[in-house]
């Protein structure tokens, strides 16, 4: 054993001299797949290349990375040419790439496709299946990692925009071979919850398998309530995002079209409330200029004149018509028997004399009767007209006991127009009152 003690940078630095003067490693061209793309925002990309026997780190900086035609999408098969290094200060072994180039597709991404196609023909992705979200959901089902960072970005968001939501977490497993059977046993569990969450976090195309079976997309395709798919960042799409009602960016984003924000809930009863009180005001101000332009109508100012001076003289005019009317028909019928009297004490017929008698009394009671008849609806008539204008007419209203009140020279109709100490004046029938209020009783609907 060497006395030697190395310091890890002076170790780091070292492989990397090593493997720096390795000829071998210093162009090179690798075949593999990509795997967990990311680029960062200074246009630096950051994946991995993988085979079914390994994985190997590599680094495509921004200047090369322009010279790339095609996207870097998790699971398209690639070649890359670069030399080998080591980035030393994490000690890991990375594959600079300075050019790339396709090299087809690999097997997932093509299972993936194969999926998808026949999802789609079964209509599992159309838009005329998809539910809408609940508006206010009282409870929310999170079916993801009970570990994972997602759950506690979901659970928190939650609490912060609205606490009195209830959240029932069915922890799954996300990856391995057990995933797929307990997303599927928990959707199909999920039946009490308003909106459910499925997802995870990032990770690969390998990660994230689990989500794109079809087993999982027809568990969330039958299932009872809306399903919100979040799951990996936002570059990732899966199955799952395709067949759930609602795709989220990231969880944090599923937690947010999930549950309102009590903050904002408020702010809109709060301008509702607004809205409704201007337009309580608005109607009331329209009311009261209604009042108003009525108020000074020639009809209400002068009722007399317009109401019951007009029908008394037409009226009269009647009476006078009928009356004369009368006359002239007694007349009529007293000449009438005067010539049959005659008639028949000429001809000397008792018989006939006396039954001319009866037809005449018959006859004069009849017309008696008649205009007694006509002269009595017509003073009905006439009383009802007085009745009718008495009730219209303010000065009568006065002499029943009302009042008129009014404040600073405006009509007060409503208690909330007036306040402790002020001035009024009440109107009677025989003059004024001039008046302070000295309390306010509101009238309450129980009251």
């Amino acid at each position: 054993m060497s006395d030697h003690v190395w310091t890890v940078s002076a170790l780091n630095q070292y492989m990397k001299r090593v493997i720096d003067r390795d000829t071998q490693l210093s162009l090179l061209s690798v075949r593999g797949e990509l795997s967990n793309c990311s680029k960062h925002q200074s246009g630096h990309c950051y994946f991995t290349l993988k085979d079914a026997g390994g994985k190997l780190r590599c680094v495509l900086f921004a200047k090369s990375a322009q010279h790339v035609r095609f996207p870097l999408i998790d699971g398209r098969s690639v070649v890359c040419v670069g030399h080998m290094s080591m980035y030393e200060r994490d000690g890991q072994l990375q594959l600079y790439v300075q050019t790339m180039h396709e090299d087809g597709w690999g097997h997932l991404h093509i299972a993936f496709e194969q999926t998808k196609q026949s999802l789609q023909k079964q209509g599992l992705f159309d838009q005329s299946r998809k539910r809408p979200l609940p508006a206010h959901p009282r409870t929310v089902g999170v079916i993801t990692s009970p570990t994972g960072a997602a759950v506690r970005d979901i659970m928190t968001t939650i609490a912060r925009r609205h606490s009195a939501v209830h959240i029932v977490l069915y922890p799954v497993a996300v990856q391995g071979v057990h995933a797929v059977p307990s997303i599927v046993r928990a959707l199909e569990m999920a039946d009490e919850c308003d909106v459910l969450i499925v997802g995870r976090g990032g990770g690969s195309i390998e990660e994230l398998w689990a989500f794109n079976e079809e087993a999982v997309a027809q568990a969330i395709a039958r299932a009872r309530h809306p399903v919100i798919a979040a799951v990996g960042h936002e570059s990732d799409v899966t199955i799952a995002c395709l067949v759930a009602d609602v795709r989220a960016a990231t969880p944090t984003a599923a937690a947010e079209l999930a549950v309102p924000e009590v903050a904002v809930l408020r702010a809109h009863v709060r301008t509702m409330r607004l809205r409704a009180q201007q337009a309580m005001v608005r109607y009331r101000e329209t009311a009261k200029q209604r009042y108003a332009q009525w108020a000074h109508r020639p009809i209400l100012r002068d009722a007399y004149r317009f109401l019951y001076a007009p029908h008394r003289e037409r009226l009269e005019r009647a009476w006078m018509r009928w009356n004369t009317s009368g006359k002239s028909t007694m007349a009529t019928h007293v000449r009438r028997w005067q010539t049959l009297h005659q008639r028949l004490c000429t001809v000397r017929l008792h018989a006939v004399h006396s039954t001319c008698v009866q037809r005449h009394m018959a006859a004069h009671g009849a017309v008696h009767r008649a205009v007694q008849m006509m002269l009595h609806n017509r003073h009905q008539d006439v009383h009802r007209i007085q009745q009718q204008l008495r009730a219209l007419s303010p000065y009568f209203v006065l002499q029943r006991g009302y009042g008129v009140v009014h404040k600073d020279g405006r009509l007060l109709a409503q208690v909330a127009q007036a306040t402790v100490g002020d001035r009024i004046t009440v109107t009677l029938m025989d003059g004024a009152l001039d008046c302070t209020i000295e309390a306010v009783h509101a009238r309450t609907d129980n009251s």
